[in-house]
């Protein structure tokens, strides 16, 4: 091959060829970028991201078929009628060469958006990473797109050597984590297993820590992630534990400290495959994204999911890996709610920072994402000016009410690392930039909910229902708050006049007339019943029917929607097993606290071996499992390898299995059958 045009840039050579234009990158010597590397081989202590790495643009060199676009919108193309993201990356340090016009967004003024196919965008990010503390990035590799010969498979590995050279250039840590989801069965794993090869065989991973100072290692042992497992997904089965055996324990791919993402529900997993999967690997990752939608519920998550989860892990010799996201949103591409679970100025992500480090004694964090602008989890630089154009909306930083930078979510990360190694304090307060809670000062950016030493004690109650701000700090901002239940900007819309309303304050549901001659004029909510009204359509004035606070628990109301009606409800779930929720905090039997221990929900890793567990499906309470069949004929498979009895190859030779054929067994011979006599006509054992 011709190469010319080849100049120095940052350590890095860059060739051209004469033929077909592409980067060829070479790291040329580590000791010229390693200075600024930290040789820590280990995950305690760190704040690491998953990193998507998957977004395309004409003209890139990626050469993704259709028009060149991926994930920004489909690959027919990317316009405010087809657009896969909520939220619109901040372009400033991006040089012109690294800019890619979204021309269908033009509202005045150009829009721009990166490709992941390009070198300087990535060391951009990494560059970013060591500016605000963060370790490193999870990069994932799809396993329906490692494929030989496409160009999704050329895609993964170009980003794949551009993280490499990115981590060397900036002193940051980088690993290799399979995404299983989009699988159709477990015939196709055998696609992880084969890329593993390749990646190995072609260097892109390395096998000891000298080879790649930027690759993560853990407790000696290159890190490599499979995600999707515990979710009883399509591909979950013998070709799973075979891929988590294979990493681990090959003599010549294997030597890996695998992390398994879970399924949010793992420790509950009655699948003896995952099962096995997991008993293989090295540490467990549940996946939360989703799992809770406002701050309130996130100490109730750790203290029911969280402590539990990370205690079997303690007990099974694995680390605990959790993870923390900053708020989701899918409007344009699902049509979900835009800003479907608010980020609230960065609390919501610092509580499940506080929730980690401090009530479940996390030594390590994962943040998704660090580029998911896909469903509006991204933590890097993103604009508060996107296009504002019909048929797309975006999310931006300032949308919760709160004025933040665009590279709040970067800093806040570095600050959880600082918190995750004890060098502040980790309160319920996030961190603020610039401001020093407790100098008196209320200072731009603190409020009563993040520095109330300075800014007052906030109200016991949200005292505005429609102000878009969470007056009393609990997470619940206006309608969403309970507080707010039977306030008018609540209630209004919801098809019945009640008190409060009236029909000059909320004519969607309160009938009345206001104008015209007086004797025609009544208004439903006035306290007084007139002209049409009756008991159906203005009860609030007329009696009758039902309405929340009508001093009536009709059938449709509780002790949830209505206790001024119902009652107060009590302060726990009396019961747990009855599909209620008695005391109206969203969790029901099992899935609250308050029943933890209770003989209806046996919970693994309880130090109890509870009715409904087995050294199968709970060995960390009840004991581990024989490695053999024992006993071949009482109906269980003692050794849960799902073979019972006879089935199982450990009883071949036992009395209880004869070889010979019982009663209507075929046969051709006597000695066939275990009676010593065969049918020969029909072939059957007498």
């Amino acid at each position: 091959m011709l190469i010319k045009n080849v100049k120095l840039e940052g350590g890095i050579l860059m060739c051209m060829s004469k033929k077909n234009k592409f980067l060829l990158i070479v790291i040329l010597l580590l000791g010229m970028v390693g200075s600024a590397l930290a040789i820590d081989y280990s995950l305690n202590g760190k704040v690491m991201c998953g990193y998507q790495g998957w977004f395309a643009c004409p003209g890139d060199g990626a050469n993704i078929p259709g028009t060149g676009w991926f994930h920004w919108g489909p690959t027919s193309g990317f316009a405010p009628d087809a657009c896969n993201v909520d939220m619109w990356p901040d372009m400033t340090e991006y040089s012109a060469g690294a800019q890619f016009l979204a021309d269908a967004f033009y509202d005045g003024i150009d829009h721009y958006v990166f490709s992941s196919h390009n070198q300087e965008t990535v060391s951009l990010h990494f560059q970013w990473m060591q500016d605000y503390g963060i370790d490193g990035v999870y990069l994932q590799r799809f396993a329906n797109e490692v494929v030989p010969g496409t160009p999704f498979f050329n895609f993964r590995n170009d980003v794949l050597d551009y993280c490499k050279v990115a981590a060397n250039q900036y002193g940051r840590k980088y690993a290799v984590m399979y995404d299983l989801n989009n699988l159709n069965s477990g015939d196709d794993i055998q696609q992880v297993v084969d890329d593993w090869i390749f990646l190995v065989d072609s260097g892109r991973v390395p096998r000891t820590q000298t080879e790649d100072p930027g690759y993560m290692f853990h407790n000696g042992k290159p890190v490599m992630s499979v995600w999707g497992l515990g979710r009883n997904e399509r591909y979950e089965g013998p070709e799973s534990v075979a891929l988590i055996d294979f990493l681990k324990n090959d003599p010549v791919y294997g030597g890996n400290t695998v992390m398994l993402g879970v399924g949010k529900d793992w420790r509950v997993s009655t699948d003896t495959y995952f099962h096995q999967a997991r008993d293989l690997a090295d540490i467990i990752s549940p996946w939360v994204v989703g799992a809770y939608t406002f701050i309130t519920e996130i100490n109730v998550w750790a203290e029911t999911k969280g402590v539990p989860d990370k205690a079997w892990c303690d007990a099974n010799g694995k680390d605990y890996l959790p993870v923390i996201w900053p708020g989701f949103s899918v409007y344009n591409k699902h049509g979900g709610p835009l800003n479907q679970i608010p980020r609230m100025g960065g609390q919501f992500f610092w509580d499940q920072v506080r929730a980690d480090i401090s009530t479940i004694g996390a030594a390590m964090l994962y943040v998704a994402m660090f580029d998911e602008v896909d469903e509006g989890t991204a933590i890097f630089k993103v604009t508060n000016d996107p296009p504002n154009v019909a048929q797309a909306d975006f999310v931006t930083l300032d949308i919760d009410g709160y004025d933040v930078a665009s590279d709040e979510y970067l800093w806040l990360a570095g600050q959880a690392g600082r918190g995750l190694r004890g060098e502040i304090a980790v309160n319920q307060t996030r961190p603020g930039r610039n401001e020093v809670c407790g100098d008196a000062t209320c200072d731009p950016g603190e409020n009563q909910c993040f520095c109330p030493d300075d800014c007052g004690t906030p109200p016991s109650t949200e005292t505005t229902c429609d102000d878009g701000d969470d007056n009393d700090c609990d997470g619940n901002v206006d309608c969403a708050d309970s507080d707010c239940d039977l306030d008018i900007a609540c209630t209004c819309g919801n098809g019945v006049c009640d008190p409060g309303e009236d029909c000059l304050t909320c004519s969607a549901d309160c009938i009345g007339v206001t104008s015209g001659k007086p004797a025609n004029r009544y208004c439903c909510g006035d306290g007084t019943c007139e002209g049409p009204e009756d008991q159906t359509n203005c009860a609030v004035d007329c009696g009758g029917g039902s309405y929340c606070d009508d001093g009536t628990c009709d059938p449709s109301e509780d002790e949830c929607n209505c206790p001024q009606d119902c009652g107060t409800p009590p302060s726990t779930e009396t019961t747990c097993d009855d599909g209620i929720d008695e005391d109206c905090d969203t969790y029901t039997d099992c899935d609250d606290a308050d029943c933890n221990g209770d003989p209806a929900c046996p919970t693994c890793g309880d130090a109890t071996c509870d009715p409904g567990e087995d050294q199968c499906n709970c060995p960390a309470d009840c004991g581990t499992p024989p490695s053999t069949e024992t006993t071949c004929d009482d109906g269980i498979d003692e050794d849960c390898d799902n073979d019972t009895d006879c089935d199982d190859v450990d009883c071949d030779g036992d009395p209880a299995c004869p070889d010979c054929g019982a009663k209507n067994d075929p046969c051709t011979t006597d000695e066939d059958c275990c009676s010593n006599n065969c049918n020969t006509g029909p072939g059957k054992c007498r």
